[in-house]
C-alpha cells in the first residue's frame, strides 16, 4: 500500500510538473497560456519579498486516482529529488511529501478548509467543489479539437479532423456517437435531416458507456441525457458498460451497441483500427469511423485537472500576501521539472499537453 501512494506521488509531480509546457494559444475564457519563462530578480525567487524563504517543511498533497498510473521506484526517486531541489533553489524549502488519494469529497473539504491538506491535482469539477479553500495555480491543457462543438453538421462531413487538431485545448467535450447498427443509422439519418431526436428513441438505443467515474464516458453523456431528455443513464433499459474507449468502438463497430459516448473527437485515434483486420483487436469494417459513425449529441465543456494550493496550509500566507510571487515561485519550479525526461514521459501517460494559468488581477 504503502508503495502505490508512493507511486501516486509521481504523478502529481508530474502534473503539477507539467505546468508550463503548454507555449501556444489555447482558448477558453478566464485563462490566459504561459508562453514565456519566468525570470528570477535579485531577492531570492525572483525577489519574492517577506514571504520567501518559506520553509515548508512536510507538505500533504491530495490527488485524484484517476492519473494514478503505475511508474518505476526509479522514476519516483529522480522525480522527488528533482522537486525537492528545484523548490529549494526558488526560495521554498520542502522536506518530504505525504501522498493522500481517494479523499471522499465531504473529507477533502474539511481538509482544505483546515489547511490539513497543502496542494491538490484534482478533475476540474470537484475542484469547483471546493474552490473556495484553494489557490488556483493552472489547469491543465490536452489535445483536442477546434470546432464549434454546438455545430453538429460540422462533425458529421465525413472526414477527419487533423487538420483541426488543437494541442491546447483547455476544454473537451463528450460526443455521443450512434453507430452503422440498424437503430443507430435511423437515429443518424434524423439528426442529419436536421429533425430532433425523442426521450423514447434514445430508451430504445442500446447504449454503451464506461464506469460511473469517467468524467467524458459517462459524467458527460449523463448530464446531456438528463438536460435535454430527463433520462439518467443509469436507468436506461440497454446499457452496456465497457471497460475502455477501444472495447466501446468494438461494441459500435460490432452492431452489438447503438449508441457510444467519447471525448471529442476520440474517432481519430480508432480511425485506422475501425477498418483495418491485421490485429486481433482491429474492428474490420468497410467504411470509415467518420462515415459510419455520427454525432447525435455534443456535450457541454468540461476543463481538465486543476492544480492548487490550500488557502489555509504551508503556502497559505504567501498566497494571502504575495499571490504573484507564489505562483511564480512554484511554475518555475514545475518549469525545471517539466523539462527533465521523467516529467516529460508522465506528461504523456496523464494526457496533458501543458497548463494555463488563471488570469491575475
Amino acid at each position: 500500500m504503502r508503495n502505490r501512494i508512493r507511486r501516486l506521488f509521481v504523478l502529481l509531480s508530474a502534473a503539477c510538473l507539467l505546468l508550463l509546457s503548454a507555449c501556444t494559444s489555447a482558448g477558453g475564457s478566464g485563462y490566459s497560456v504561459v508562453t514565456s519563462d519566468l525570470s528570477t530578480g535579485g531577492d531570492g525567487a525572483g525577489g519574492n519579498g517577506a514571504v520567501f524563504p518559506l520553509a515548508a517543511g512536510e507538505i500533504v498533497v491530495a490527488l485524484s486516482p484517476s492519473r494514478a498510473v503505475g511508474v518505476t521506484e526509479e522514476e519516483l526517486s529522480a522525480l522527488e529529488a528533482l522537486l525537492i531541489a528545484s523548490a529549494a533553489s526558488r526560495d521554498i524549502v520542502i522536506s518530504g511529501i505525504t501522498w493522500r488519494t481517494a479523499v471522499p469529497e465531504k473529507e477533502l473539504k474539511e481538509q482544505l478548509a483546515d489547511g490539513t491538506i497543502d496542494a491538490v491535482l484534482l478533475p476540474e469539477e470537484r475542484y469547483r467543489q471546493t474552490e473556495e479553500n484553494l489557490f488556483p495555480v493552472a489547469l491543465s491543457t490536452a489535445n483536442g479539437i477546434r470546432i464549434d462543438p454546438a455545430d453538429s453538421a460540422t462533425w458529421n462531413k465525413g472526414k477527419g479532423h487533423a487538420g483541426q487538431a488543437d494541442n491546447a485545448a483547455v476544454t473537451a467535450h463528450t460526443l455521443i456517437l450512434a453507430g452503422p447498427s440498424e437503430t443507430g443509422r435511423a437515429l443518424a439519418e434524423k439528426v442529419l435531416d436536421g429533425q430532433p431526436l425523442t426521450a423514447e428513441e434514445l430508451e430504445e438505443a442500446d447504449w454503451c458507456v464506461l464506469a460511473e467515474d469517467s468524467v467524458f464516458g459517462y459524467v458527460m453523456a449523463d448530464e446531456w441525457l438528463n438536460e435535454n431528455y430527463g433520462l439518467r443513464v443509469e436507468l436506461l433499459p440497454e446499457l452496456t458498460r465497457a471497460d475502455s474507449y477501444l472495447q466501446a468502438f468494438q461494441l459500435l463497430a460490432e452492431e452489438k451497441a447503438d449508441i457510444i459516448a467519447v471525448p471529442c473527437d476520440l474517432r481519430m485515434e480508432f480511425a485506422q483500427r475501425w477498418e483495418s483486420s491485421q490485429y486481433y483487436e482491429d474492428m474490420a469494417r468497410d467504411g470509415s469511423v467518420y462515415e459510419e459513425t455520427t454525432v447525435i449529441g455534443v456535450t457541454k465543456g468540461r476543463r481538465f485537472d486543476a492544480v492548487a494550493v490550500s488557502k489555509k496550509g504551508v503556502f497559505g500566507t504567501a498566497a494571502e500576501r504575495e499571490p504573484e510571487a507564489l505562483r511564480d515561485a512554484l511554475l518555475q519550479v514545475l518549469q525545471d521539472l517539466a523539462g527533465s525526461e521523467e516529467g516529460r514521459a508522465l506528461m504523456e501517460r496523464a494526457g496533458h499537453s501543458g497548463y494555463v494559468l488563471p488570469e491575475t488581477e
